[in-house]
């Protein structure tokens, strides 16, 4: 495993460790601010965890075992895609309280060498805490924002005469399908990286 390769992601959240620690842990929580997300775990060390996606008919994308369970201040957990155990990684999640609020840090390490999953991670845990924050500090989710622009997209679409198709996906609930994205098009040279002009 090559532990120098890390995917990081810290933020800062106006909370009491307590509730970032159920925000981590617990299922109906998690579904609000990770996207839809099904999380099966009781997060007891040993136990094993998984992530359903809702909009894949509860597809298991990500899942592991539970490493080191220590409220509510750190959690470890192995994490790997199924059908690709081998590229097995560590995430640990680290909450300490910084006056009236909390710290979580998010380091994701332990990458076999030439693992696809670094590049899908260090974009989507930024996204994930952001959310997360959103969600303990305003209690909105994700959803709750969205909403009202959906409403109004149909109200249009009504008003034009337009018939309504009979699957309309939302896009915050394929977040980790689009962060994912860029990969296999950079592998087919489809994107094209940035320059600098002198």
């Amino acid at each position: 495993m090559d532990k120098k390769l890390i995917a990081k992601a810290s933020i800062t959240i106006k909370a009491d460790t307590d509730e970032v620690w159920d925000a981590l842990t617990n299922p109906d929580k998690i579904k609000q601010y990770f996207f839809g997300t099904n999380a099966i775990s009781d997060w007891k060390k040993g136990s094993t965890w998984q992530h359903e996606y809702t909009n894949d008919n509860n597809a298991v994308r990500v899942k592991g075992k539970v490493l080191e369970s220590t409220p509510p201040k750190r959690l470890v957990i192995s994490w790997s895609a199924p059908g690709n155990e081998a590229d097995v990684s560590t995430v640990t999640f680290v909450i300490e309280p910084v006056q009236d609020m909390v710290r979580l840090d998010v380091i994701h390490g332990d990458f076999k060498p030439g693992s696809t999953m670094v590049g899908k991670v260090s974009r989507g845990w930024p996204l994930v805490l952001s959310s997360m924050k959103s969600f303990l500090e305003n209690g909105k989710a994700i959803d709750d924002y969205t909403s009202k622009y959906i409403e109004a997209f149909w109200e249009d679409f009504d008003a034009l005469g337009c018939e309504r198709p009979e699957v309309a996906p939302r896009a915050t609930r394929h977040i980790p399908e689009m962060v994912s994205l860029p990969d296999p098009l950079d592998a087919r040279s489809w994107v094209l990286a940035g320059t600098t002009s002198s």
